[in-house]
């Protein structure tokens, strides 16, 4: 699913969430992302631009982890994807 390009032409999704070994890395072209929940301050330990871009709304009044969670665009990787899997768990 994640290994090709939408049909809509949106770019591929990638995740570290569950069966992330699944799909395999994002190419190291990869140099933003879109956290959902994430507290800024630890986005900014890996890239160089954090920006809020929405809270998620469901529409149906369903309380779950998402409802109202920022969804922040990080951008400018730090370093290699490499140094920061390394970094994130420290």
């Amino acid at each position: 699913m994640c290994a090709k390009r939408s049909v809509l032409g949106l770019s591929v999704a990638y995740s570290g969430h569950m069966g992330f070994w699944y799909w395999g890395p994002p190419p190291a072209s990869a140099t933003s992302v879109l956290g959902v929940g994430f507290n800024p301050g630890y986005l900014e330990r890996f890239f160089a631009s954090v920006r809020l871009l929405a809270r998620l709304d469901n529409h149906l009044q369903v309380n779950n982890d998402e409802q109202h969670a920022p969804l922040w665009l990080a951008s400018g990787l730090r370093e290699p994807r490499t140094g920061v899997a390394k970094s994130a768990v420290e």
